[in-house]
């Protein structure tokens, strides 16, 4: 009697349980390992935008809006962003908060949401960074930064959206 009590109040199935545990791993490693040990921008970019998604879905909005936080002040505190980026850190920050947060308007239409909030983070970040980075950074350093807040931010974003949207309709995890 006590033993179905228990079975009955755990509300996913083992290999749901398993599953979501398994996502949770890939969502922590995302965001705070990869930057240290892939130093390619298309890659972690990309693995960490999916990793957002996938909290958002597997962990729930809160949380992958705290996660938003650690990518770029890791990457900041590694060494990995040139000092002369710090200023751009919170507008990233809130970049990634949008991204979530659009994706996360389109429960029904997770494709049409990936692309929204993809579009959105590129605009806001591209325009912010522009216009900080004209100011602040050395003329040889600023196609560099154009680039890492520019197209390099959409692609990632869409890249890391598709990833996001297929493990949810592969494994269809719900929080």
């Amino acid at each position: 009697m006590e033993q179905n009590k228990l079975q009955d109040s755990v509300s996913l199935p083992q290999t749901q349980l398993l599953i979501k545990a398994l996502f949770t791993i890939f969502v922590f490693a995302s965001v705070f390992l990869l930057p240290f040990y892939i130093h390619n921008q298309l890659v972690t970019g990309s693995l960490v935008n999916a990793g957002l998604l996938v909290a958002s879905f597997v962990l729930g909005v809160p949380t992958a809006l705290l996660l938003s936080f650690a990518p770029s002040v890791i990457a900041l505190l590694r060494g990995l962003l040139p000092v002369s980026f710090a200023p751009i850190v919170p507008f990233i920050i809130a970049s990634n908060i949008f991204y979530v947060l659009i994706f996360q308007l389109f429960p029904k239409k997770k494709i049409l949401g990936g692309v929204a909030g993809s579009v959105v983070k590129f605009v806001f970040l591209y325009t912010i960074g522009q216009a900080l980075f004209s100011h602040i950074i050395v003329p040889n350093l600023l196609q560099k930064a154009s680039l890492m807040v520019g197209w390099f931010q959409l692609i990632t974003s869409l890249i890391g959206a598709g990833i996001a949207v297929m493990i949810e309709k592969t494994y269809q995890i719900e929080k």
